[in-house]
């Protein structure tokens, strides 16, 4: 028997509740930015702008009953929280897709995907929203003998809906699994994709593609506990038929493969994780490196394929990547504290990677939820999902962890994070290392200028004749220049660097301090 539903509204929360904003400013061409968090999530996994409102869908928690549910929140354009929806069965667990899983429809409406569990299965939900969190109307899709779990969607031209899933087949192998729906949520075709030789096919992503069909973006696995290895991308046509699959084998573990089309024909493919194993002062550590892939639409063809490679000992996981204008963004978390991630001490932080339409470079930005980098050993600052904003922006939704002993949900905020065109919070962003550690370290009152620079830098700092050392990165990580300083003024050529965003590192008692850079 279906049990019904129990849906909570909350209404529009007072400043002084428990909306705070961390951060509200003013970036690029004085477009809005901030930094919001919010109790009434305890994990926000997706957001997305629709006319003067961005709205997000959560993991909410009910204090009073121990319940766990699906939460839809609407925010102003200043990141002010405006209503939340709380939905909770009445004994079961509910959850949204972790993955995304928020779209507009042709009617202006919101469509999301979750689930229930059961205990022994998972039944999986697609819901329907007015712009004011209103119920529209819910399918659900009980699973009796698979374990079927909704990861993606996408509302499709003819006003339907198409979700990617992966299902449990028994015996330990898993597939992909494609689901189509009419626009009143009522299934028309499923379709399931088993891969040869291997025992899991798990679907991240589902696209529209140009004639009517979809990409499906995923990794496979080679081993029982579904350690993944290579990156998937299956291109069907409108009723699922397969017309090319192509395998990625570049040995990568766990990174999210995501995609947009560029148009021609042409799709820009991205993840980013462990790639093998290298050798550094004698110790085997892991090897991570961004992978962006321009893609033939017409039979998969890896037309380009651009590698960065960031310090080895940097952990990365991507999980999304958009499109603002000739710009790609990609999204993911750092495993770290630090840029150059030397020491292990624990704890997420998020970064976007930005590249042009010919894989270029353009910038690479680090995100805490505090300002601070290594403020708390375990501290968690992840975003999720980013998508481009009407202003030229992007907004990102995600969860940081708290050490406030009062809050209530799992120790975890819901974390909405607002982007100027050049990927940062605060205009003239830097890749920072944590505030408490530079007012308490040697490096103090440095100047670098001038910022844009052209032929030359300068930069005046004290030494105290305590050995000094700078070095300066691309955005993607690799070292390009070398070199120590002296006390009082020291001039550095960088006439050959290409036009673009880079960032120094300057070092003095094992004191680092970072300042992006940019060469007009």
């Amino acid at each position: 028997m279906k049990k019904a539903l129990r849906i909570k509204y909350k209404k529009k929360v007072p400043f002084w509740g428990f909306l705070f904003c961390i951060i509200s400013s003013f970036g690029a061409f004085g477009q809005t930015t901030f930094k919001t968090a919010y109790e009434e999530a305890s994990a926000s996994y997706q957001a997305i702008q629709k006319g003067n409102n961005y709205y997000s869908v959560s993991q909410v928690y009910d204090a009073s009953t121990n319940l766990v549910g699906i939460g839809l929140h609407k925010f102003d354009l200043q990141g002010n929280i405006i209503k939340t929806t709380e939905l909770f069965d009445s004994i079961f667990i509910m959850f949204p897709s972790n993955f995304i899983a928020l779209d507009t429809t042709l009617q202006g409406d919101l469509i999301t995907v979750g689930g229930i569990s059961t205990g022994s299965a998972f039944d999986n939900l697609l819901l329907k929203f007015d712009s004011n969190l209103d119920t529209i109307w819910t399918s659900r899709f009980p699973e009796q003998d698979t374990f079927t779990h909704f990861h993606s969607l996408a509302s499709v031209p003819d006003g339907g809906f198409i979700i990617a899933s992966y299902k449990n087949t028994g015996g330990g192998h898993v597939v992909a699994s494609l689901l189509k729906t009419d626009s009143a949520g009522k299934k028309l075709w499923t379709k399931n994709y088993p891969l040869v030789d291997s025992v899991g096919f798990f679907p991240y992503h589902v696209y529209n593609a140009p004639d009517n069909g979809f990409l499906i973006t995923g990794q496979r696995s080679w081993h029982r506990d579904y350690q993944f290895d290579d990156l998937v991308l299956m291109r069907v046509d409108s009723l699922g038929k397969v017309l090319w699959t192509k395998i990625i084998d570049e040995g990568m573990e766990d990174g999210i493969p995501s995609a947009v089309y560029l148009g021609n024909d042409k799709w820009v493919v991205y993840a980013a994780n462990q790639v093998g194993i290298v050798v550094i002062s004698q110790n085997n550590v892991k090897s991570y490196k961004h992978f962006f892939y321009k893609i033939s639409d017409l039979d998969g063809h890896i037309l380009k394929r651009s590698i960065a490679t960031q310090d080895a000992q940097h952990v990365m996981e991507s999980t999304n990547l958009c499109m603002q204008g000739e710009k790609l963004v990609a999204l993911g978390q750092l495993r770290n504290t630090g840029f150059k991630f030397g020491e292990w001490v624990g704890g997420y932080l998020s970064f976007t990677l930005a590249v042009d339409t010919s894989l270029n470079d353009l910038w690479f930005n680090i995100y805490s939820h505090s300002n601070k980098i290594g403020d708390r050993p375990d501290n968690w600052s992840i975003l999720y999902d980013i998508r481009p904003t009407t202003d030229g922006g992007f907004i990102c939704s995600g969860f940081y962890e708290s050490a406030d002993p009062v809050i209530t949900r799992g120790g975890f905020h819901g974390w909405l994070v607002k982007l100027d065109s050049n990927g940062c919070v605060e205009q003239n962003c830097t890749n920072y290392v944590g505030e408490e550690e530079i007012e308490n370290s040697v490096l103090k009152n440095i100047e670098i200028s001038p910022n844009p620079f052209s032929l030359n830098l300068s930069i005046v700092l004290e030494t105290k004749g305590l050995p000094t050392s700078f070095r300066i990165y691309s955005v993607s990580g690799k070292e390009l220049l070398v070199g120590s300083l002296n006390d009082g003024f020291n001039k550095i050529d960088v006439s050959s660097f290409k036009s673009g965003f880079y960032l120094i590192e300057i070092e003095k008692e094992g004191k680092k301090f970072f300042q992006k850079l940019v060469k007009n």
